[in-house]
C-alpha cells in the first residue's frame, strides 16, 4: 500500500480551488503509479480522482 501515493488537500484547501484547478486534478492520475487502464494516461479524466474528489467535497 506504501507505493501509492494520496493527495492531501483539507477541505480548506480543496474548497478554494476553482473549476480549473480541479479540472486540472482530474487529468493526472490520482496514484503513483498509475493505475493501468487510467483513461488520465490517455488524456482523459482519471476515475479514482473523480471519486476521492467527489468524497472530499461531500463531506
Amino acid at each position: 500500500m506504501s507505493d501509492k501515493k494520496k493527495l492531501k488537500l483539507s477541505k480548506k484547501k480543496l474548497a478554494r480551488l476553482d473549476k480549473a484547478a480541479l479540472l486540472a486534478l482530474l487529468q493526472r492520475p490520482w496514484y503513483s503509479p498509475p493505475c493501468k487502464k487510467c483513461p488520465a494516461l490517455s488524456g482523459g479524466d482519471c476515475d479514482c480522482a473523480r471519486k476521492q474528489l467527489k468524497k472530499m467535497t461531500a463531506g
